[in-house]
């Protein structure tokens, strides 16, 4: 039987942003979560949106560093 995933792309309502959903028929090992599984940022400066995400709370229990 082969895998069975799935996209849904819901785009923003008064905006250019969008979401992307990749539902699987099973979730991913965790080891793999993050790579396939991640979210995406578009945004003008990287540089800048670094510190602000390393800020947020989660990501001091994140712990992945790859």
């Amino acid at each position: 039987m082969g895998k069975v995933l799935s996209w849904i792309n819901l785009r923003v309502p008064d905006g250019d942003d969008y979401i992307e959903f990749m539902l699987a028929a099973q979730a991913p090992d965790p080891a793999h979560r993050g790579a396939a599984h991640h979210m995406c940022l578009q945004v003008p400066e990287v540089a800048t949106s670094v510190p602000a995400l390393e800020a947020k709370p989660y990501y001091k229990e994140y712990g992945r560093t790859d």
